[in-house]
């Protein structure tokens, strides 16, 4: 069985930060090594390759959603213009109004 301690959590979230690739290679190299040791391997296979499968078709819906960035970056200037407006008069100070 595959043992807590082959699995360095810190490595595997930076080499997916830093390189998808390797982090995918391992991922895959882990996975083989974890299905190998099961009881019932087929099995275990059977029930990974589910798991692949639907975790490839929620990545795909994701990237289908996502906003194209033509309609994004206005949005953010707009945004940014709204931010400086913001900080600009909370700079002011207060009107103060007699009685």
């Amino acid at each position: 069985m595959l043992l807590q301690q082959d699995f360095d959590f810190d490595l595997m979230t930076r080499l997916a930060k830093e390189s998808p690739t390797e982090f995918d290679r391992q991922r895959q190299e882990l996975l083989r090594l974890a299905i190998e040791s099961c009881d019932r391997p087929d099995q275990a296979h059977r029930i990974q390759s589910v798991i692949d499968s639907r975790r490839a078709a929620i990545l795909q819906t994701q990237v289908a959603a996502a906003p194209d960035t033509k309609e994004v970056w206005p949005l953010i200037g707009q945004l940014s213009t709204l931010f400086v407006h913001v900080i600009s008069e909370s700079r002011k100070p207060p009107c103060l109004v007699p009685n």
